[in-house]
């Protein structure tokens, strides 16, 4: 097992005692970001506690013997789109989404197994529909739109990240 699964493996322990999502771990030289999601969404208070969680099964375990900087956030207004799960979960947004053959950005009209479709602006204010096969998928991430930015409404304490250095 490397180190990256020793570490997700830790950190989806810790989800489970936490009641959230495990969205994503990265570890790239001394830093090991880890992305949680919360069932309400993702506030300060829950990213301390899954830090503190975190860093002490790390301790234990002697998975990172290296100083190292953990950082616990959410995934983002803008997060990366892993896979066909994602895409149906967020049907309906805006999307941006990079193939061999170029970038598209465009609202996520439905999926199968092996596609998505995208929605894009067309000319004279006409709608285009691409399908994009998953496996020419290199990356995705979802897309805020001037309307979403400034509608959301705010409620509890904000999705925020918790930083802290270990060792």
């Amino acid at each position: 097992m490397t180190r990256l699964e020793s570490v997700r493996a830790l950190a989806a322990e810790v989800a489970v005692e936490t009641g959230v999502e495990l969205f994503d771990v990265e570890f790239n030289g001394s830093q090991l970001r880890v992305f949680v999601e919360g069932p309400g969404g993702t506030t300060v208070t829950l990213c301390a506690r899954f830090s503190e969680l975190l860093a002490r099964k790390l301790d234990e375990s002697n998975v990172i013997l290296d100083r190292y900087f953990l950082e616990v956030s959410s995934p983002g207004l803008e997060r990366k789109l892993r896979g066909i799960g994602d895409f149906q979960r967020f049907v309906g947004r805006l999307a941006r989404v990079v193939t061999p053959d170029g970038v598209l950005e465009g609202v996520i009209l439905r999926t199968d197994p092996e596609r998505v479709v995208l929605e894009t602006p067309g000319p004279e204010g006409t709608r285009r529909e691409h399908v994009v096969a998953l496996a020419d998928i290199r990356r995705a991430n979802l897309k805020l739109n001037d309307k979403e930015l400034f509608a959301r409404p705010r409620t509890g304490a904000p999705a925020a990240e918790s930083v802290k250095e270990i060792r």
